[in-house]
């Protein structure tokens, strides 16, 4: 269903499309992302079994270059949890978070910084990231 809404509806993002040669770049305050990607896709040869891929800004809001998941699979914009902020705030550049959530979902989260954002990695068993940040949004610290 949101195979190609990112590319069709870049607007709707708060983001600009921008022509190249190479892969649709969209831009976010007019700031061209695709270092991010870079250092995504190097990121992205560590896993197995990959599901869902996104990426998050440091404000919440998604950025996003077609395709970044080795199966070409869009990115969903979705606001990242809370928890998931607080629990890197204290963490390393570069540290990865794994867990496992809901039943045969295994999700890594790691945060970069210069720029900041944060790549979530869903595998095992297919689950939208939409409705993972649902879960992670209503998880609570204790």
């Amino acid at each position: 269903m949101f195979k190609n809404l990112v590319r069709s509806f870049p607007s709707l993002f708060g983001a600009e499309e921008k022509k190249s040669d190479g892969p649709l770049l969209l831009t976010q305050e007019n700031r061209i992302l695709g270092p991010i990607f870079g250092r995504v896709k190097k990121e992205l040869s560590k896993f197995r079994d990959i599901k869902e891929v996104a990426v998050f800004s440091d404000t919440g809001l998604l950025v996003a270059k077609e395709p970044v998941s080795p199966k070409g699979a869009p990115l969903k914009v979705e606001k990242l949890s809370p928890l998931i902020y607080e629990l890197h705030r204290l963490s390393a550049d570069g540290q990865i978070l794994s867990f496992v959530c809901l039943e045969g979902v295994r999700v890594f989260i790691k945060r970069f910084t210069k720029p900041n954002f944060y790549l979530v990695v869903v595998t095992g068993k297919q689950t939208p990231i939409g409705a993972l940040v649902s879960y992670l949004n209503s998880l609570r610290i204790e």
